[in-house]
């Protein structure tokens, strides 16, 4: 028990370090570094499941921070699937659970974002951090404000607010931006302006651009709502000028490249590993060819003896035909994929699809929706050119 207990305290230890310094190379814009770093981390093979799970929520915190929803997902589905192997899946399963739901909040897929909500609460946010349970309510609170029902969604608000401003201050900009739309719609514009004055305090204490540009475009929102378009014109102006030094574009750009680099380096390396060994299987068939001619020679005079050689070594020779056939399959396959931008779940989908699995089965080998694996196909069609099934196979095997 005791042996268990260092176990786990070791591997929090390990992500809680992972995660500080990638929050600092995030603060300052290195999200290349943040990456690498992380990469890192995974690839490492003293990494558990369970470090890895988490490695890779905080790999989607940086394309969260960089608005692309569709890696940061993939992040999440490689989270859960690390997460099923490990000794906290049930831990692992809620934290990208309430992850999810942050991500279809921000793409304002509520119905999508509701069912992970619902989960979360009929499991009475158990495995949560405060912080994560901060915006979940604050979540809550906006449905509130949907629905018109103002005061519910001013006490959701206040309740993840005090949440934050003990365990995560620097997030609190969410908040306050949900309240300047409320107290917007309640008409009650100092309160409106106090709380944009307190987003915007927090951003700049902590150093997050991405919230200065969050809170003046809330702004700039609510005047245009109110039709005082000279004043949403010049928040706007401010977005636009905050923005160009926030240049989210090119930081996702230098990201993708150097994803594509690592992918490029794993593919040569695969196919370094295939010319190797069919080399090392020649050597092995002129080898046995050489002991085959000798024990040939050895034994001219016993012809049951020749007879019985002559068949193993038949045997033999097929089974290393058909070894040497199957690398050449298998590199010409991995020579005509090389060519394309395709990550690893891409390549391990497209195995699969080889081996005749349905989407089903991939989905359950996967530890992943079938949603998710009619995604990845789409995917795959689009960058190989294709548009269906058939037409993958006969790429494959032609």
């Amino acid at each position: 028990m005791m042996i268990m207990g260092n176990q786990l305290l070791s591997q929090l230890v390990k992500v809680e370090e992972l995660q500080r310094e990638s929050n600092i190379l995030n603060r300052d814009f290195k999200y290349e570094e943040s990456i690498k770093l992380i990469s890192g981390f995974i690839d490492d093979k003293h990494s558990s499941h369970y470090d890895k799970a988490y490695a890779y929520i905080l790999k989607s915190y940086v394309y969260k921070r960089l608005f692309d929803y569709d890696e940061t997902l993939k992040c999440l589905d490689e989270a859960l699937a690390e997460g099923e192997k490990s000794n906290k899946k049930e831990e692992v399963r809620m934290q990208v659970t309430a992850e999810k739901s942050f991500v279809y909040f921000d793409t304002q897929h509520y119905d999508e974002a509701k069912k992970y909500m619902k989960e979360i609460k009929n499991a009475d946010y158990a495995y949560l951090k405060s912080a994560d349970v901060a915006f979940v309510i604050m979540q809550e609170g906006q449905l509130y404000m949907f629905d018109k029902d103002y005061t519910d969604a001013e006490k959701s608000f206040d309740r993840a607010i005090a949440l934050l401003q003990e365990f995560d201050p620097s997030n609190l900009p969410v908040v306050y931006g949900k309240k300047v739309e409320l107290y917007n719609k309640m008409q009650l514009l100092e309160k409106r302006e106090e709380a944009f004055r307190l987003g915007i305090e927090s951003a700049e204490q902590n150093n997050i651009l991405k919230y200065r540009i969050y809170m003046y475009e809330v702004l700039a929102g609510q005047h245009e709502y109110n039709k005082d378009y000279r004043n949403a014109y010049l928040l706007k102006k401010i977005v636009d000028s905050l923005s160009d030094i926030y240049n989210a574009d090119q930081h996702n750009m230098k990201l993708k490249l150097y994803e594509k680099q690592m992918e490029t380096q794993k593919k040569e390396y695969a196919l370094q590993t295939s010319r190797k060994t069919r080399f090392f299987l020649i050597v092995l068939s002129a080898t046995l060819l050489v002991l085959f001619v000798i024990s040939l020679k050895l034994n001219r005079s016993n012809k049951q003896k020749r007879v019985l050689l002559e068949n193993e070594y038949e045997r033999m020779y097929n089974e290393l035909q058909f070894l040497t056939s199957k690398l050449n399959e298998d590199e010409s396959i991995e020579t005509k994929l090389s060519q394309y931008n395709l990550s690893e779940r891409h390549l391990e989908i497209i195995r699969l699809i080889r081996e005749r699995k349905t989407n089903k089965e991939i989905a359950n080998e996967l530890f992943i929706s079938e949603n998710t694996v009619k995604y990845h196909l789409k995917t795959i069609y689009e960058t190989l050119n294709i548009d269906n099934r058939n037409k993958l196979f006969q790429l494959l095997n032609h």
